[in-house]
């Protein structure tokens, strides 16, 4: 399953946990997670079962390592011995989601053929390979990504990472964005349908800010999740034209990135 490249660590064929893998000799049987079950965001990557080393769940070290095999993906930290990853009770079967919400780094990844491993870079990985797969769901682009019928937003240096329907993902470092876009017909203006759908916001929100911008209606506003793990609290915003409106959620590492994820709101147009 961990596959090794580049002289890591691997566990044997024997050693490889299920979901119903006990602790090994001298191990608590209960383990310390950094996340709750509550406190992981649904919806970051898909719900499709990985093995993970404890080293991230238990520890809290970024992923380093991450391959993909017939069976699916595996992350380990990168120190990990042999001893370590041949060791099951070191290692839990969980959803690429769970992983995801440890590190948020993965995500334009997941989208990479099987076959193929990456390694830690910086806040990013490198391909093992001397070629990185060429998978249209996970390039970077600049300029304006139409992803919607008569949606676009203009981008800069971001990963677009996959599209269901008239949802998209969009990610870069520090920063994933999920744009979903809605055709309705505003029922007597831009900015009655922009109360209205404003009404249907948790009251929880804050630091709302509204504008107007060619002839679209823009509302942002902030939303502390429920978590334990200093998580800045996510942005989500509308923005309301005759045609439809697109909601967006962004989740950020950092107060710092927040500048970026409003700009992106800001570049959201519909096509005349």
């Amino acid at each position: 399953m961990w596959g090794r490249r580049s002289g890591r660590s691997r566990p044997t064929q024997n050693s490889r946990p299920t979901e119903n893998s006990g602790p090994t000799q001298n191990r608590p049987i209960q383990k310390r997670y950094r996340l709750r079950g509550e406190d992981i965001v649904a919806g970051l990557a898909p719900n499709v079962a990985c093995y993970v080393s404890d080293r991230i769940t238990v520890d809290g070290a970024p992923v380093g390592y991450m391959s993909r095999d017939v069976d699916g993906w595996s992350f380990l930290a990168g120190d990990e011995t042999q001893d370590y990853v041949d060791d099951p009770g070191n290692t839990s079967l969980v959803s690429c989601n769970t992983v995801a919400n440890y590190d948020r780094a993965i995500l334009p990844y997941l989208a990479a053929p099987v076959g193929t491993g990456w390694i830690r870079h910086g806040s990013g990985f490198l391909p093992l390979s001397d070629e990185p797969p060429a998978d249209p769901a996970c390039v970077p682009v600049s300029g304006d990504l139409r992803f919607a019928d008569g949606w676009v937003i203009t981008t800069e240096n971001i990963t677009f990472i996959r599209r269901e329907d008239d949802t998209v993902q969009l990610w870069s470092p520090g920063l994933s964005l999920w744009l979903m876009a809605v055709g309705s017909v505003a029922p007597a203006g831009v900015d009655q349908r922009c109360d209205a759908l404003m009404a249907q916001s948790s009251p929880d929100r804050y630091d709302e800010k509204r504008w107007r911008d060619g002839g679209l209606e823009y509302v942002s506003y902030r939303l502390h999740e429920a978590d334990s793990d200093a998580r800045c609290p996510a942005l989500h915003a509308i923005v309301v034209g005759r045609s439809g409106h697109v909601r967006v959620a962004a989740y950020i590492d950092a107060e710092a990135d927040m500048a970026r994820a409003l700009d992106l709101v800001a570049g959201i147009r519909l096509l005349a």
